[in-house]
């Protein structure tokens, strides 16, 4: 039979397949079905998915809630309130394992297996009926037939997990993408701190060589046209940018920009020092813009609009010897 064949003859055999096992499984579910004991020995009421659990789980063979939860087709953290339930019910251990103690294993008490063998779907002594009215040859195929399905439904299980899973972050993308359009692409915004330094020291640090800063790698003038002054930094992330300085009047105020082009964002921090006594008051003021709408709903509700000025004043008071509290 050749691959064409197969391809137009499957879907024509699939339907027939499917009504057979339609057609098949409620004769056995009626045949052996029993009726549900949805408590345990103390009386205590079990649902349906805290029985679901049990019967994923063996007396002496150990499984975690991780493979639990992927077993069955739900997330770890919901896996792990039913499991702290069924413990504290007496139905489950929870017990570390002896080559990793990082590693938690949950099998089941005497207690959990009663009420495991109480609320199977078959009850095991119909089924056993059943098994004797066939041959040895029959109940071999139909036991792997069984064992077959159940392979396969787990690989469905875990294929629509993730099929959620892509989903819900395709999801989350657009959401953040569209609220990123919305959002202004020009924002100000101002932090402050105090330092017991006099402005021209601190100003020095400011308008010199930027190598006292912990993020940045390598630091160095550019020449330009014009009687531009530009230089560039290298940071520890290996991002390479080149500032120019617009204003400078030492030792109160200076004003750099962004000089690099097709970055997704652009913008100016202008630098303001007030002397308040023995203390230097310094002010950073950045008017940034920001084009793609995916760093600017990060920049606005990730990261933090402020976080870059908050980390240069924090790096300037360790260069300057002292711990310094950023304000608005």
């Amino acid at each position: 039979m050749t691959h064409q064949t197969i391809c137009r003859t499957l879907p024509i055999m699939l339907d027939p397949g499917i009504r057979r096992l339609l057609d098949a499984y409620p004769a056995i579910f009626l045949a052996c079905h029993r009726q549900h004991v949805r408590e345990d020995e103390a009386g205590r009421s079990i649902t349906e998915h805290q029985a679901s659990v049990l019967d994923h789980l063996h007396p002496t063979r150990a499984t975690t809630v991780s493979k639990l939860a992927e077993h069955m087709g739900v997330g770890r953290s919901t896996m792990s309130i039913t499991v702290k339930r069924l413990v504290r019910a007496g139905h489950i251990i929870s017990s570390r394992g002896k080559s990793d103690a990082r590693c938690v294993g949950l099998t089941l008490t005497a207690t959990g297996v009663r009420v495991k063998e109480q609320n199977t779907i078959l009850d095991p002594e119909l089924v056993r009926q059943m098994f004797r009215l066939m041959s040895a040859k029959e109940l071999e195929t139909a036991l792997q037939g069984i064992e077959y399905l159940a392979k396969h439904a787990r690989i469905l299980l875990s294929q629509r997990k993730r099929g959620i899973l892509v989903a819900g972050l395709v999801l989350l993308i657009l959401g953040v993408a569209v609220v990123g359009v919305w959002l202004p692409k020009r924002h100000v915004v101002s932090r402050s701190a105090s330092y017991r330094v006099t402005a021209e020291q601190l100003f020095s640090l400011i308008a010199g060589a930027q190598t006292w800063r912990p993020d940045v790698t390598k630091w160095e003038t550019v020449s330009a046209d014009g009687g531009r002054e530009l230089t560039r930094e290298t940071t520890g992330d290996g991002e390479t940018i080149t500032y120019e300085v617009l204003d400078r009047v030492p030792p109160v105020s200076l004003k750099r920009r962004i000089a690099t082009e097709n970055l997704p964002y652009a913008g100016t921090w202008s630098y303001a020092l007030q002397s308040t006594g023995e203390n230097t008051v310094l002010r950073i003021t950045e008017d940034g813009q920001v084009y793609n709408p995916m760093f600017r709903f990060m920049s606005r509700f990730v990261f933090g609009q402020t976080r870059t000025m908050d980390t240069y004043l924090r790096a300037l008071g360790k260069a300057t010897g002292q711990e310094i509290t950023v304000k608005d």
